[in-house]
């Protein structure tokens, strides 16, 4: 599968985040992506606190979501439009 068009992962952890997997083999651009979107979901008003990993990111929610799947088409959106971040 081509490696742009592959889905990032997104899970619920617990009630009080979610966590962001990138699609593809770990390499620097895809961390300069993750930092990039740690940046930009962070200033987001339902995002308490954003925790880049190597591949993904954790987002600690700020107050209750009220409809999960808008946050995960807006992460999705992000992470298409994110570029290399370099820290």
């Amino acid at each position: 599968m081509d490696e742009a068009k592959a889905a990032p992962q997104i899970s619920l952890v617990g009630t009080s985040g979610v966590l962001f997997e990138a699609p593809g083999e770990f390499d620097l651009a895809s961390q300069r992506r993750i930092w990039s979107l740690a940046r930009t979901a962070g200033a987001l008003d339902w995002v308490g606190e954003a925790v880049p990993g190597m591949t993904n990111l954790l987002l600690v929610f700020a107050k209750a979501p009220r409809d999960i799947v808008a946050i995960e088409r807006q992460l999705c959106d992000l992470w298409a439009r994110a570029q290399e971040d370099a820290g």
